[in-house]
């Protein structure tokens, strides 16, 4: 399974095309992917601009 892809890498999906294999930590920094959870609904939030400036 791959890890997050870099910003380089990144593509904005289409509406409905299934999420590629990915790992992330979560809030206690231990590792999820996206196989953990199959079977279940997935809801992935994040705040795009919590880590900048301004």
């Amino acid at each position: 399974m791959a890890a997050f892809p870099t910003r380089k890498d990144r593509v904005m999906l289409k509406e409905g095309t299934p999420a590629p294999a990915f790992s992330v930590p979560d809030q206690n920094g231990t590792t999820v992917s996206l196989a953990d959870q199959a079977g279940h609904w997935v809801l992935l939030w994040w705040y795009p601009k919590a880590a900048t400036p301004g």
